[in-house]
């Protein structure tokens, strides 16, 4: 069995030196990475991912705010607003509490906040106008 660089000697075969606090950790703890001599990210995932939260809280401010950006382009200041805007309810139902950005699929333009239950039910109808309508007209028939 060939030795793998970075791995140490010994009984410590598939492991690998922790470089910030020394451990010796097995080397499934660390994530792959072809561009590293051995194979192997320079970090354990644990650490890694403790890294990765410290920076988005320390640069977006939290995850949600960081999430928003990214996915949406604005961040949680600006979800509040509309929240805010909305009085605090869904824009569809006016009921329940708004937690739920809502958005065109096709340009992610954000169109409001709604609760989970109506964006469910636009995504039940696939955001399908014609079928929405239908659905209306089907109720009042039984209405």
């Amino acid at each position: 069995m060939e030795r793998q660089p970075g791995a140490s000697e010994g009984p410590h075969r598939a492991q690998k030196r922790y470089p910030d606090c020394g451990e010796i950790k097995p080397l499934d703890a660390f994530c792959r990475n072809k561009s590293r001599r051995d194979g192997r990210a320079a970090y354990c995932r644990s650490c890694h991912n403790a890294r990765n939260k410290d920076t988005v809280q320390r640069l977006y401010g939290g995850h949600r705010h960081y999430r928003l950006r990214q996915k949406y382009g604005i961040g949680a200041d600006e979800v509040a607003a509309v929240v805010a805007a909305q009085g605090g309810v869904c824009a569809i139902c006016k009921v329940r509490p708004a937690i739920q950005v809502d958005h065109a699929h096709d340009t992610n333009a954000v169109r409001g906040v709604l609760c989970d239950g109506c964006n469910g039910a636009l995504g039940a109808f696939s955001e399908d106008e014609a079928l929405i309508r239908r659905a209306i007209e089907y109720l009042r028939r039984w209405s």
